[in-house]
């Protein structure tokens, strides 16, 4: 569910791309959404994952943990 502030940008391939102006910056958050067929366990397992980043986030250039 998208927040009621945010816009459609794009959908393509199931995949819809929202900008959401936010309050503490000029510049718009984006956010995602689509399904994937898995489960929580491996979706945190790749996510948590972060020196691995690189290669599957797209112009990443920077990986670090702020806070454990």
């Amino acid at each position: 569910m998208t927040q009621s502030n945010c816009e459609l940008k794009k959908e393509k391939n199931n995949i819809k791309i929202y900008s959401c102006p936010t309050k503490e910056s000029s510049f718009n958050t984006i956010r995602a959404e689509f399904e994937v067929n898995s489960t929580i366990e491996k979706y945190i397992s790749i996510v948590v994952d972060i020196e691995n980043y690189k290669t599957w986030r797209y112009r990443e250039t920077e990986h670090r943990l702020l806070k454990e």
